[in-house]
């Protein structure tokens, strides 16, 4: 194609990949060969190249059966998870610490008094 023949196609609304589309595509069934060298006379295609479909195929469905094994994989994750949780997972308590609520606010309150004499 000549520069004159792409400068026209884009005019007329080709974009960019339809007009690769229609370079190597064969002569007869694209745009004829004009015997003019200034390409006025061309005659331009009835119907545009079919633009590529925008949207992607859609994949094929996984099997249910590996959807199964996933399931039951992150199952058997979980309860892996939460069993070395419960194993590891606690609370520590500070040493002297026994002392309940009751004790303490008791000492606020009344203090207890140790008789060193």
């Amino acid at each position: 194609m000549t520069y004159e023949q792409i400068d026209r196609l884009l005019n007329a609304g080709f974009t960019p990949d339809q007009i690769m589309s229609l370079s190597s595509a064969p002569a007869d069934s694209a745009v004829a060969p004009s015997a003019d060298p200034a390409g006025d006379d061309q005659p331009e295609p009835t119907e545009p190249a079919p633009a590529e479909n925008s949207t992607p195929a859609p994949e094929a469905a996984p099997e249910p059966g590996i959807l199964e094994e996933i399931k039951t994989g992150f199952d058997d994750l979980k309860k892996t998870i939460q069993a070395n949780n419960i194993k590891t997972m606690s609370v520590n308590t500070l040493p002297g610490s026994a002392d309940s609520a009751e004790t303490i606010l008791a000492g606020i309150i009344r203090p207890p008094f140790d008789d060193k004499k």
